[in-house]
């Protein structure tokens, strides 16, 4: 017992190492970052964005739970302490934006890798035209302006020298994933075929041949005599009303 005890403690020890040098990193981080909003303070004149949101609350609920283990510890209890509420508040935030940002995380994939410069050459933001490689209105006519000799010259001068026609890339289209997880889409293709078989004519034959129900006969010649007697009568009402026949194809 006095072995094990003894290991707990020597354990113990080192957790608390550990913690306090992971502190003193993070205090050094926070102080650079502090320095950092303080040399050059964000413009928030338009609200702040959802992604700032996010951290804020992150920040708090951290900082929330860093604080009740320090209550906890110094054996203290947090019955009636305001920190629980503020740590339910910021992590129902943190809950409640997740499926924004399910929704916003195309786009901004596409506005990270834009910035990192990771596009390939089938990403749609390649699609953009390069002025670049177009010729201005100068070049053109002093192409124009050129002897036929002289644009000879020009272009084995020029081929040495190219650079390649430019060619505009073929649209890829980007299908849309949704906010459905694999399994809440694949019970919908379940429920869509299941209800393509319910009305299938198969399904109603079967029906017909192994059940008791009575058999529901359709006549196709009332039905076509339904319409056109429904026919008749509005060309009949046209007529009274405005004077003109309906033509009868």
């Amino acid at each position: 017992m006095e072995d094990e005890g003894r290991d707990v403690q020597l354990e113990f020890r080192s957790l608390i190492e550990e913690i306090a040098t992971h502190t003193n990193q993070v205090r050094e981080k926070v102080k650079a970052l502090s320095q950092q909003i303080a040399d050059d303070p964000p413009n928030v004149n338009k609200g702040l964005s959802i992604l700032e949101v996010k951290y804020h609350a992150f920040l708090e609920y951290l900082i929330g739970i860093t604080y009740g283990m320090i209550i906890k510890v110094n054996g203290m209890s947090l019955q009636k302490n305001s920190l629980i509420d503020l740590i339910v508040e910021n992590r129902t935030i943190i809950e409640r934006i997740r499926p924004i940002e399910q929704k916003l995380k195309y786009q901004m994939d596409k506005v990270l890798k834009a910035a990192r410069g990771d596009l390939s050459a089938d990403d749609p933001l390649r699609f953009k035209a390069n002025p670049d490689l177009l010729v201005t209105k100068g070049e053109a006519s002093s192409e124009e302006e050129l002897s036929e000799g002289e644009e000879e010259d020009r272009q084995k001068s020029d081929s040495k020298h190219s650079v390649g026609t430019y060619v505009p890339p073929k649209l890829v289209s980007m299908p849309y994933e949704g906010d459905l997880s694999l399994a809440e889409k694949k019970a919908q293709k379940e429920a869509r075929i299941k209800r393509h078989l319910m009305t299938s004519t198969l399904l109603q034959e079967l029906k017909e041949e192994y059940t008791d129900a009575p058999i529901e006969l359709v006549d196709t010649d009332d039905i076509i005599k339904a319409k056109q007697h429904k026919r008749a009568k509005e060309k009949q009402e046209s007529v009274g009303l405005f004077f003109y026949s309906i033509t009868v194809s």
